[in-house]
């Protein structure tokens, strides 16, 4: 007797139609979304006097290790057709469930390619400890991030771009519940999946991927996620990597130049600036007082042209018993950046009350 009906269309199906293959193009999906982000970056980013090869290690690299996380992100995939009965999974509910989860899915990751791309434009590198401390503190990172980026616009951009995955993958793989699969088999597609994964695991390197001598280039060959994992793992984060350093004995003989005046005699030699400053009876012992104040913006206070200040007693320090120096520059996009120049000895130079230095 010949079978006819759902089942046996089922039967007939190849497995590329099935939701197998429909793991398969989710799997490609992710690649190709991060191999696309990583030649925008790529030729964004690169330096100029790039080796032909280090470029083409940093996308071997890089297609090494989106696959890793490729398939971990198919893992959950694979998990829920291992655990969802056969006799469900043609249910509507069972599918509207399905669909709005991938649409969800996909509106994030592709979201998430848009945030790596303006942290990699911000800091030249991929999600670090930085990202970390943004997800700890969400509160004025995001204020922030609203305040700077048209969010609205590419959290829309993001939705249809969720919606176009979806309706393609319900087009390509519209009978793909028709193929039935034993338990066993379905297990073993997560097991396989799983092996693969683990194996791949031992031939990635967690704290980054080193194809050349520029460390933006390795920063390209990463991938996001990984960094991201790595990065909350360890807590750690190169700085000779992100910080332009000097040789030890170089950096001391900079700042102890730098120190050199009249009156002022290093009481150590080599690796310290400790001096012995003689006084000066005709000139009163005066205290120098710096206040450093995180993320306090000029918008509370009153000397910096708030109505109603926020900052009563810092306004007195400024205006009547200190000195306001409203023409700085930072010199960096970080708080440790900006704290770290305060502190760097420069020649000594003498302001009066309206900040303007006096020859």
């Amino acid at each position: 007797m010949n079978e006819t009906g759902p089942i046996a269309a089922g039967r007939q199906s190849v497995w590329w139609r099935s939701r197998y293959g429909f793991a398969a193009f989710w799997f490609l999906s992710l690649l190709a979304g991060w191999q696309l982000l990583r030649v925008v970056l790529f030729f964004a980013y690169k330096p100029a006097a790039l080796p032909a090869v280090d470029g083409a290690l940093a996308f071997l690299s890089g297609f090494h290790r989106d696959c890793l996380v490729a398939l971990v992100l198919t893992l959950p995939l694979l998990a829920w057709f291992w655990l969802v009965p056969e006799r469900r999974v043609r249910g509507p509910w069972h599918r509207r469930f399905f669909w709005l989860g991938c649409t969800l899915f996909w509106f994030v990751e592709g979201f998430l390619l848009f945030v790596e791309f303006f942290f990699f434009d911000e800091f030249k590198s991929r999600f670090n400890t930085v990202a970390v401390d943004y997800l700890l503190y969400p509160k004025e990172v995001f204020v922030n991030i609203w305040e700077s980026y048209h969010v609205g616009v590419f959290l829309l951009v993001c939705l249809g771009l969720g919606l176009a995955w979806m309706w393609l993958a319900r087009k390509l793989f519209a009978g793909m519940w028709e193929r039935t699969f034993c338990a066993g088999a379905r297990f073993r597609h997560l097991a396989g999946a799983a092996a693969l994964a683990a194996g791949l695991a031992f031939t990635v390197q967690l704290h980054g991927a080193h194809v050349s001598h520029d460390r933006t280039v390795n920063e390209i060959a990463n991938n996001g996620g990984l960094a991201f994992v790595a990065a909350a793992w360890t807590r750690h984060l190169d700085y000779a990597a992100f910080y332009q350093t000097l040789p030890r004995d170089e950096a001391y003989a900079r700042t102890r130049h730098l120190l050199t005046e009249p009156g002022a005699q290093f009481v150590e030699a080599g690796a310290s600036i400790r001096r012995h400053i003689a006084g000066d009876p005709t000139h009163p012992r005066l205290n120098v007082v710096l206040f450093l104040e995180e993320s306090l913006g000029s918008e509370f206070w009153g000397c910096l042209g708030r109505t109603h200040t926020l900052t009563p007693e810092m306004d007195r320090l400024a205006d009547e018993e200190g000195m306001l120096f409203t023409n700085l520059y930072a010199c960096g996009n970080r708080t440790v950046r900006g704290r770290s120049a305060l502190f760097v000895p420069a020649p000594a130079r003498r302001f009066d009350r309206q900040t303007r230095p006096v020859r």
